[in-house]
């Protein structure tokens, strides 16, 4: 390629890679240059297993060295690259170079699989054959995946063998999904079968003198574990009465102490079996001695004594060569040549292997005297000698994936042309949502939400997270993405608004709103926001207004009955009048009325003020003031608009998606309308303006109660206005006493 294009994109200029010249320029572009240097695989959306091969250091992200790599590989390999910029997953065997690497290889591989499916002569090998032949290829032996499992071992004993390699060590799966061992797996076994069979020959007899004598680690032979144990079981008793023994000949008193006081067994529940337990575990095993002497046939805790029973009986008569049986007075010295008999097995003991093969000790002896190790050794050289043929199916469908993904792979690079060109989509683009009436087509995966929203609120984008949510085949399926809003007006995106998420497969998700960063969309938007924000200010006001002045008449009504029901009662012995009683109380249903009257009245007041104004205003002085404070608050309003809707930039929300940007993508206004698209009627549709409804009713299109609300708004005012202008002789008429406070209520209802 001598000169390379840099194309306009929304005032972009990006390098847009349709040739594979253009393709291969990519070797020489700086890395500076690229929209992206570096991206996680969980963002593409294309053939995982062309991601795997890209990434060859396997830390789950595609960086711009390995983009490069990938293209040379590739390249290399064809000697006739048109099929690369079409994008195509068939590959012709004539463009695969023999020459180079492993070329020859592979296509000779291709060839043998074509006549294996009976398509020879075709000179052409699609994606989907490689895949079918590889699957039944696995399933073979050998394959050359290094694992034999225990169906391809040759003989039941090397089979048996194989089964108790993977019984130890675990083993792995082969490409066909059977459990099988590799070569390390065998060495693994047979360094633990040789580590566990030199710790059971420390415990052998050994022949002295013609005779077949008893190691030190079984001083007792096939006795000697029985005995250990017994002594083990009891020597933290035995050790604790031995220091007893020596407090009490330090301190004569100390007799005392060790034993239960009165008031210890007062407080002792001797019905609760388990505080008694708990009491005689912990209590001495015997009363301690001066001379320090354990009596076996005196007083001993009942705990213990079948164990200590038995260790006279048993152990302690042979281990001391004693006559006396039971033995019955056991020094600390004694108790210390017992310890030092069994010591050596308490050392073998402690040595045994933890991870040693779940076989009996006469099969591993086998195993180890056999060649069945070797013959299992003589399988896995088969397999491992047609290892290469394996790693040529590999590179086979490596080669098929990266002509059919390059060219889209490498544009999401270094640029995104496909991101700006209507009816194409990027490999980060997951899909459309539609929801509120509108298409929301630059959408992205989200793996942690409060990690993207921190750094995505860092531009003035309008972006909403929407949890999706699909039946599987096994299981619910659930993700979740952000949206940009770009265009056109907020409307009803609120959290909870539900939506159809349709991803790039075509495949329908339910979609929720879960969360929302908000700023403004439009223009629009931004000017006419002063006066939405204004007309909820004053909706609110009088709301409140209104609630607080028909809680106040309600109060003041409650009040008043309350104190005419205590009268009355004061009252009941007083002489009957011939005139009817008001329990409710007249004035307090006027004061009521009047109460919930201000209210109304203030407003009115407030419109004939707003009317007075207008009536003596000049016409033209009127409309100049009015125009001219609109265009003020909305011009003013829609530059700070402006200037925020500016810096929106939709690289930082791939950069929240963990994406390495050089390229800063601002939102121009052919790319917002692009990215949020609110369809209008179809070409060549009739709009007919009738309404349905209210032709189905007989009723009049135009007419309604809107006029007959706008009339009752109009009269409102003029009344309120009118009583404004006249409250002195309205008062003096006592219609409503209290009109002078209006003007105080207005002001209450601007507060």
């Amino acid at each position: 390629m001598s000169k390379p294009v840099f194309r306009n994109y929304g005032g972009m200029y990006q390098l847009r890679l349709d040739s594979t010249d253009e393709m291969a320029f990519i070797q020489q572009l700086e890395k500076a240059r690229w929209s992206a240097t570096s991206a996680p695989l969980s963002q593409f959306n294309c053939d995982p297993q062309l991601l795997k091969y890209v990434d060859t250091d396997g830390n789950g992200r595609i960086r711009v060295s390995e983009i490069r790599d990938a293209q040379k590989w590739l390249f290399d390999l064809l000697s006739n690259r048109d099929r690369v910029a079409k994008a195509s997953d068939e590959l012709q065997l004539s463009a695969i170079n023999a020459s180079s690497g492993d070329g020859a290889k592979m296509k000779a591989l291709a060839e043998m699989m074509l006549r294996d499916l009976g398509a020879p002569g075709t000179g052409a090998i699609s994606l989907d054959q490689v895949r079918q032949f590889k699957a039944t290829y696995a399933s073979r032996f050998p394959n050359g995946d290094g694992i034999v499992p225990p169906e391809h071992a040759g003989g039941a004993d090397i089979e048996a063998l194989v089964k108790d390699i993977i019984a130890t060590v675990g083993g792995a799966k082969d490409l066909g999904g059977n459990q099988g061992v590799r070569a390390e797996d065998v060495a693994t076994f047979v360094e633990r079968t040789t580590r566990s069979l030199a710790w059971e020959a420390e415990g052998n007899p050994v022949e002295k003198a013609g005779k077949q004598v008893h190691p030190a680690a079984l001083p007792w032979g096939p006795e000697t574990a029985a005995a250990s144990a017994l002594i083990e079981e009891v020597l933290p008793k035995v050790e604790q009465y031995f220091a007893q023994c020596d407090l009490l000949k330090l301190e004569q008193h100390a007799a005392g102490r060790m034993q239960a006081t009165p008031e210890v067994l007062a407080g002792l529940d001797i019905t609760n079996t388990d505080a008694l337990r708990k009491w005689a575990v912990n209590a001495p095993l015997a009363p301690p001695r001066v001379d320090g002497l354990l009596d076996l046939g005196g007083r001993i805790n009942p705990l213990y004594a079948d164990s200590m029973g038995k260790l006279a009986m048993e152990v302690l008569p042979r281990a001391l060569d004693s006559i006396d049986k039971p033995y019955r007075l056991l020094s600390r010295t004694d108790w210390a040549r017992v310890r030092a008999l069994f010591a050596p097995y308490r050392d073998w003991q402690s040595r045994k292997p933890t991870d040693a093969p779940a076989v009996p000790s006469d099969r591993l002896k086998l195993i180890t005297t056999s060649d069945q190790v070797a013959q299992l050794h003589d399988v896995l050289k088969r397999d491992q000698q047609v290892a290469d043929d394996l790693q040529q199916w590999s590179n086979l469908e490596k080669l098929i994936l990266l002509q059919r993904w390059f060219k889209e792979l490498v544009n999401n690079f270094v640029s995104f042309p496909a991101l700006f060109t209507p009816g194409e989509r990027a490999l980060f683009n997951a899909g459309s949502l539609i929801i509120d009436g509108r298409e929301l087509n630059f959408c992205v995966h989200v793996e942690d939400r409060g990690a993207h929203k921190k750094l995505a609120e860092t531009t003035p984008m309008f972006l909403l997270y929407a949890e999706l949510t699909r039946k599987g085949a096994t299981s619910d399926q659930k993700r979740e993405v952000a949206c940009a809003v770009t265009s056109g007006m907020r409307g009803n995106l609120i959290v909870g608004k539900r939506g159809v998420f349709y991803d790039r497969d075509g495949n329908e998700w339910d979609a929720i709103i879960v969360d929302l960063i908000e700023n403004p969309i439009s223009l629009y938007e931004a000017a006419i926001s002063p006066f939405v924000r204004l007309g909820n200010f004053v909706g609110e006001r009088i709301k409140k207004f209104a609630e607080s002045k028909s809680s106040a008449a309600e109060a003041s009504a409650t009040d008043e009955l309350a104190k005419k029901e205590e009268a009355l009662k004061k009252a009941g012995d007083a002489p009957k009048t011939d005139k009817p009683a008001d329990p409710a109380g007249g004035s307090n249903l006027s004061n009521m009325f009047i109460g919930l009257s201000v209210a109304f009245a203030a407003l009115s007041t407030a419109l004939a003020m707003v009317f007075r104004a207008f009536v003596e205003t000049p016409g033209t002085k009127l409309v100049a003031g009015i125009s001219m404070l609109i265009l003020t608050i909305a011009g003013f309003s829609a530059f700070l608009g402006w200037l925020k809707l500016r810096k929106r930039d939709l690289s930082t929300i791939l950069e929240a998606c963990g994406w390495a940007m050089n390229l800063r993508m601002k939102l121009s206004r052919p790319l917002a309308l692009l990215f949020t698209r609110q369809p209008g009627l179809p070409s060549g549709a009739v709009r007919d303006k009738a309404d349905v409804l209210a032709r189905s009713m007989g009723i009049k299109e135009g007419s309604g109660m809107r006029w007959v609300w706008l009339i009752l708004l109009l009269l409102g005012g003029l009344v309120g206005g009118y009583l404004y202008m006249h409250q002195d002789m309205v008062a003096e008429r006592g219609i409503v006493p209290t009109l002078q406070t209006i003007p105080a209520a207005v002001q209450d209802l601007l507060k």
